[in-house]
């Protein structure tokens, strides 16, 4: 919540050691503390979205185990053309000033829905390449969406021992009962043959960077 953080999680761009409000650190430690006490448990899975926050939260858990979890971007930018809460405008941009080389590309591309999506997708990553390679000391793990879909048993078996946690013949069984749909190729049925070769040419490099080319 915004007044626990002190609307850390909000600020769009990447919040270092300098300028991290200390009373938001106890107070996320403490609501964190809480939750825990109150589930009976030792160990607390938090998914955060958005901002790059590794700073913030190493600050709170100096402990915590990090798992990145990256999605292709034309899977990405095709479900964000069809959601109603995002309008495709720059009211849909949150990620503080665009970069020139970003803005030269949503300009030659006409202001389009599909180049702001595709912007945003590759903005939210090089902050977070900024933020891991300012933490290099933390523990983290990298897992894509695709991989995960295609053989969830063996990413999760890895997932549970990068965060040592026990991978039980239980856990394995409910994670093979449980209905896995690959979403990642709808861009390619649902995206017009204009749209995939723009995605295609401006997402080439962050793609092959996470291999996902």
């Amino acid at each position: 919540p915004r007044t626990i953080t002190a609307g850390h999680f909000q600020v769009a761009k990447i919040i270092d050691q300098d300028n991290i409000d200390v009373d938001a650190v106890d107070r996320y430690q403490d609501y964190l503390s809480r939750m825990l006490f109150w589930q009976g448990r030792s160990r607390l899975v938090h998914k955060h979205t958005g901002f790059a926050r590794l700073h913030f939260l190493s600050r709170v858990d100096s402990t915590a185990r990090y798992i990145r979890i990256i999605r292709d971007g034309r899977a990405v930018v095709n479900s964000l053309l069809n959601v109603d809460w995002w309008d495709g405008s720059m009211e849909s941009w949150w990620w503080d000033d665009m970069s020139q080389d970003y803005s030269d590309e949503y300009e030659r591309n006409g202001k389009s829905k599909e180049s702001l999506a595709a912007i945003s997708w590759k903005t939210m990553h090089d902050l977070q390449d900024v933020e891991i390679e300012q933490n290099p000391e933390l523990p983290l793990m990298t897992v894509t969406y695709s991989d995960f879909v295609s053989n969830a048993v063996d990413i999760m078996r890895e997932v549970c021992e990068f965060s040592g946690l026990d991978f039980s013949a239980e856990f394995q069984h409910n994670i093979q009962k449980f209905p896995l749909t690959d979403n990642d190729m709808k861009w390619q049925q649902q995206l017009t043959k204009e749209q995939q070769d723009y995605l295609n040419e401006s997402l080439s490099q962050h793609l092959a960077k996470y291999g996902l080319a």
